[in-house]
């Protein structure tokens, strides 16, 4: 019976002490962190952003995409001819306003007119032809002084330099093809109606 009694002390006694080590297992009872498996650490540490081998090729900054010269359109001259009815000449600033148009016309025919005669003609007359009443009238209107400070420009640059800054224009016109624009501006007087003389 003794033996009986030592082999259920035994047992007890091997039971108590594995569900000790259990309970020490499953970290809810444990002073000492889990041990993480071996294969589970180097998977995690190699998914961490630190450790991340980079395969990837450093990116470029993106490219500011140049402004392409588009050359002659019928749109770059409509922004120029829209300038023409923005203004009513006889409200305060219009002088300067008229300085302004006429400088954008004078910019735009010396760099782009050239060769294009009967587009900017047709161009011109088109454009015209879609404005409402009113602006027809601000065109009548606003287009000889327009015209008169165009061709003062074309012919002598110089000259109109100081009421061309106190228009806020600085731009310096005698290294311009100021022929081209002098012929332009001759066919879009020919469209609007005889500027100043």
């Amino acid at each position: 019976m003794a033996m009986k009694k030592l082999a259920a002390f035994t047992a007890a006694a091997a039971l108590c002490l594995g569900m000790l080590t259990a309970c020490s297992m499953d970290g809810s009872s444990s002073m000492m962190p889990s041990p993480t498996p071996m294969s589970q650490a180097t998977t995690e540490e190699a998914h961490t952003p630190e450790t991340a081998p980079s395969t990837a090729e450093p990116s470029a900054a993106p490219e500011a995409t140049p402004e392409v010269d588009m050359g002659y359109t019928a749109a770059g001259l409509t922004r120029v001819l829209d300038g023409f009815v923005s203004y009513e000449s006889g409200t305060a600033g219009g002088s300067l306003k008229a300085a302004i148009a006429a400088a954008d016309v004078v910019r735009y025919t010396a760099q782009y007119g050239k060769g294009h005669d009967a587009e900017i003609r047709a161009d011109a007359e088109n454009w015209k032809n879609g404005l409402d009443a009113d602006k027809k009238a601000l065109l009548d209107e606003n287009w000889p002084d327009i015209c008169y400070t165009a061709k003062s420009i074309t012919e002598d640059p110089e000259k109109t330099r100081e009421m061309l800054a106190d228009a806020g224009v600085t731009e310096d016109f005698s290294g311009v093809d100021l022929e081209t624009a002098s012929a332009c501006v001759d066919i879009l007087d020919e469209v609007f109606g005889g500027g100043k003389e």
